[in-house]
């Protein structure tokens, strides 16, 4: 019987086994088995865990770059609005399935890039690209004086970023939403 196994199922199982558990907690046979697939079936798409992370950091990008685009194509929120709605947005993701799920980029940025230079690029181009939306939108919004106007939408954008990575890695060892949500609250203060 020859059983065809699918590429996209895999990356998402082990994305998922990732932002749970992390990298390095993470086996090849922690996939496998959530995959229901033997071993040589996942050599046949990845030829290693590496390589395995490094596509999933694409998907990972890819779908973050799907949402703000689809914010940012909303000509009905203004563009304090949209900043709101990306992080509100994020809010329901990382706490959809409990408060043990961080994000992908985040954990991988954590865990491995000191280790490992092929993950540092990559983790920096994507959180890069997340932060040139954030700036129009700041930058819309300090001319419309919908937010605070002294600082530039770049250091704006690194604050909210850095701020709510926080929040995101206070939500997982506290195990509890409340970090998210005190994030959105202070923010929105910030933010007419």
């Amino acid at each position: 019987m020859n059983v065809k196994y699918d590429r996209h199922d895999i990356l998402m199982k082990g994305m998922h086994l990732i932002r749970e558990r992390g990298y390095g907690n993470t086996g090849i046979q922690d996939i496998l088995k959530a995959c229901n697939i033997p071993k040589g079936s996942f050599y046949n798409f990845f030829p290693s865990k590496k390589a395995f992370a490094l596509e999933a950091i694409d998907i990972y990008k890819n779908y973050t770059i799907g949402l703000l685009t689809e914010i940012d194509q909303n000509d009905q929120l203004s563009a304090g609005n949209k900043i709101k709605a990306f992080f509100k947005k994020s809010n329901e993701l990382f706490t959809s399935e409990g408060c043990n799920r961080n994000c992908l980029l985040l954990s991988l940025s954590t865990e491995v890039t000191d280790q490992n230079d092929a993950f540092s690029a990559p983790i920096v181009d994507s959180f890069n690209e997340f932060k040139e939306f954030l700036m129009r939108w700041i930058e819309t919004a300090q001319k419309e004086k919908e937010i605070r106007q002294d600082l530039t939408p770049y250091d704006f954008a690194n604050v909210l970023y850095d701020t709510y990575h926080g929040a995101v890695i206070r939500m997982k060892y506290q195990q509890t939403p409340n970090s998210l949500k005190q994030f959105i609250e202070h923010m929105s203060k910030l933010i007419s």
